[in-house]
């Protein structure tokens, strides 16, 4: 009795790619028995909620035949390279050249050949699937009070961190004039002690892994923290300049020169003793008793 082994074909498992790479690759393996013939090696992507059928072929590669992406792979073109196979190849390569996340999907091998009585048959690999992953990015700060300064008076400083990246990111801060202590493993760092002694820049790392590789990007914030705020420095200012800008009335009241309003020749011809008319006179006195009643009203 003549019998042989079913040929067998796989195809790579646990595919982790970075959004844009060009590393990203999808081989068919196969193993035929003596006396097989492989009519051709096919790669069937879909999405999760579909399934492995004719209407998601993506490529096709045939002995001494150019490789060629199918009307369903169509959304690779310029974007892959096919590897050409001959009657003795044992594999077939589709390697991404930008990886996007619509490459995000479920592949599979499909294998047809001729057995030694001229039989067509198939054989199918186990699924795989390509997760497109993206390296932390966008990294900010956001520090509540939002603040140019504190001062003591300040309860906490919460300081936030956000960074986008697929898989999460995690968080690492720490202050610039010590980098070497870590401060907060989390998103989150606050300043309890608000002194000045904790004025300084506050340093986020933001960091994800991706095939065993650790991507770090990381930005900062500058916290001041003085005794007193400048704006109640120039309140006090203020205030005092107010009150030393206040009339000494007793003194502007020894001033004061009584107007003898009978004396009509006076308008003309002048005071003599003095050289003030009663024009001049009349005027100082209503100036100065501005100057009084504006004093005590404030």
């Amino acid at each position: 009795m003549n019998w042989t082994l079913a040929a067998t074909v796989s195809i790579n498992q646990n595919i982790t790619g970075l959004h844009g790479n060009t590393d990203t690759f999808l081989t068919c393996s196969f193993f035929l028995e003596k006396g097989d013939d492989i009519v051709s090696a096919q790669i069937i992507a879909k999405n999760i909620t579909e399934d492995f059928d004719e209407k998601n072929l993506i490529a096709i590669f045939k002995p001494e035949k150019a490789a060629r992406l199918l009307p369903a792979g169509t959304y690779l073109s310029s974007r892959v390279t096919l590897t050409n196979i001959t009657n003795t190849s044992t594999n077939a390569t589709l390697t991404f050249h930008v990886l996007k996340f619509t490459d995000e999907k479920d592949y599979m091998c499909k294998l047809f050949y001729n057995d030694m009585f001229a039989v067509l048959k198939i054989r199918e690999s186990e699924a795989t699937r390509i997760s497109v992953k993206v390296q932390v990015r966008d990294v900010n700060i956001k520090n509540e009070p939002n603040q140019k300064q504190y001062d003591q008076k300040t309860d906490n400083i919460t300081l936030t961190c956000k960074a986008s990246g697929n898989p999460e990111p995690s968080y690492v801060w720490y202050k610039e004039d010590n980098k070497s202590s870590i401060l907060s493993t989390t998103d989150l760092y606050v300043i309890e002690d608000v002194i000045r002694n904790n004025s300084g820049v506050y340093i986020c790392q933001a960091y994800n892994i991706i095939n065993n590789i650790r991507y770090n990007h990381s930005t900062s914030v500058e916290i001041d923290i003085v005794d007193k705020l400048p704006s109640e420095s120039v309140s006090s200012k203020i205030s005092s300049e107010k009150v030393e800008s206040r009339c000494d009335c007793n003194t502007i009241k020894q001033d004061y020169i009584p107007v003898a309003s009978n004396n009509t020749n006076t308008k003309e011809s002048g005071d003599a003793s003095n050289g003030l008319s009663e024009n001049k006179i009349s005027y100082r006195n209503k100036y100065v008793d501005n100057l009084f009643r504006k004093s005590e009203s404030e």
